[in-house]
């Protein structure tokens, strides 16, 4: 209690308030090229990263697009496609000032421990041991900016029109990979 800067509160308030809507009209305007057909899908999904923190919602992404297999196939223009696998790199992952330093201090939310279950997803969850972002992955947000999974020939122009529109934090966060073939094939592998 009391342990946050007043730059951090601050820091995280302007976040809170910063709308996603903005965010997600300019993802469809750069990711609006093509036919609609899984040819010409350029963005396969989005979510904004609320309660389940940002590990869950990307455990969500990716299990819509395996339920969704009649519409998205295995193709390299498309974000998110059946049996795929996502390389986390978390460095690149931003996080609001102070984030890091509440985590070594022991400041976490209380629905953060709910959200650990997915660490199961992981592979190498151990590689993110004494990462500062690792906890971080299951924090619940009241009002987190959006996840998309978009086509790496439109990712960097998604990323230069989203800071053009004010969304500064913007950044390519991983990459979608095909499964292995194996059941027990991790969902997600972290990159440290």
């Amino acid at each position: 209690r009391y342990s946050a800067k007043g730059n951090w509160v601050a820091a995280c308030l302007q976040s809170m308030l910063q709308s996603n809507a903005s965010a997600a009209r300019v993802l469809s305007s750069v990711c609006s090229a093509g036919d609609g057909n899984k040819e010409g899908m350029l963005c396969s999904g989005c979510t904004d990263v609320t309660g389940f923190g940002l590990l869950g919602h990307l455990l969500e992404m990716i299990q819509c697009s395996e339920d969704d297999t009649s519409r998205l196939e295995a193709d390299s223009k498309s974000g998110l496609s059946s049996k795929c696998s996502v390389e986390l790199i978390l460095n690149d992952i931003p996080l609001l000032p102070g984030a890091a330093e509440c985590v070594k201090n022991g400041i976490l939310s209380s629905l953060q421990p709910q959200n650990i279950r997915c660490a199961r997803a992981i592979g190498n969850a151990t590689a993110g041991n004494g990462h500062a972002t690792y906890p971080l992955l299951f924090d619940p947000q009241t009002s987190g900016g959006l996840l998309a999974a978009v086509a790496p020939s439109v990712a960097d122009e998604c990323i230069t029109a989203l800071k053009a529109a004010g969304y500064l934090s913007a950044s390519v966060i991983g990459r979608v990979v095909a499964r292995e073939d194996d059941e027990f094939a991790p969902v997600v592998t972290l990159v440290v």
